[in-house]
């Protein structure tokens, strides 16, 4: 029972890192947002239960947000042509009561732009943004073949390192519940890891402040 019910999450959550479900969003009326700015916009986002994006210009102006599901969230592809923009979008804490890194998606979708940050605004214990930044020397294409060639080892190390944490746990003694969030952690910690390696060498900042994080770019 108990390997079964690990090689199920895992596989759930690593479709979650590597943003292969999908989810109709939906329009987002920017006129019935009270604080506009990118502070208010995130802390609005991390709370929720489903996830939200928001893309502002250049001058940090709002321009646009749409509602999607509880692990996935598709801006309109008119998004992809505001060149300077800042996306920034929630990931809920969801069923492993943790909120994650950037997934694979978001961050294919930035080598399809000219943004200047992409966000995650994360709501597990003791976390708080992961951010994806552009440099001068950012190259869209090099990482875009990077991650495509790394995404399967990515997958199978992630589901074996799931399921070898979540049986441990459980083997500990530990509740499912807790068996999950710490298998979670671990295995979430190797697709972290491998952003703060791979980002720099494509011209990438991979920033991740925790609470004590302070807004003005």
């Amino acid at each position: 029972m108990g390997g079964r019910g690990a090689s199920f999450y895992a596989g759930r959550l690593a479709e979650k890192l590597l943003g292969n479900s999908s989810f109709n969003s939906s329009p987002i009326v920017i006129s019935t947002i009270r604080d506009k700015t990118l502070q208010g916009i995130e802390n609005r986002i991390r709370k929720l239960k489903h996830e939200e994006a928001f893309i502002f210009d250049s001058t940090d102006k709002l321009k646009d947000g749409v509602s999607g599901g509880n692990s996935s969230v598709s801006p309109p592809k008119e998004w992809d042509n505001i060149v300077g923009a800042t996306v920034t979008h929630g990931h809920p804490i969801g069923n492993s009561d943790y909120g994650g890194t950037l997934s694979m998606a978001d961050v294919r979708r930035m080598t399809n732009t000219q943004w200047k940050e992409l966000r995650a605004a994360a709501n597990g214990q003791g976390e708080y943004n992961y951010i994806m930044r552009r440099t001068a020397k950012a190259d869209n294409i090099g990482l875009k073949f990077r991650v495509l060639k790394d995404t399967r080892k990515l997958e199978v190390d992630v589901k074996e390192t799931y399921k070898e944490e979540y049986n441990k746990g459980i083997r500990q003694g530990k509740s499912k519940k807790q068996a999950k969030h710490l298998a979670a952690q671990k295995a979430t910690g190797i697709v972290h890891v491998y952003w703060k390696k791979t980002l720099p060498q494509y011209g990438f900042e991979y920033v991740t402040p925790k609470k004590e994080y302070r807004y003005g770019r």
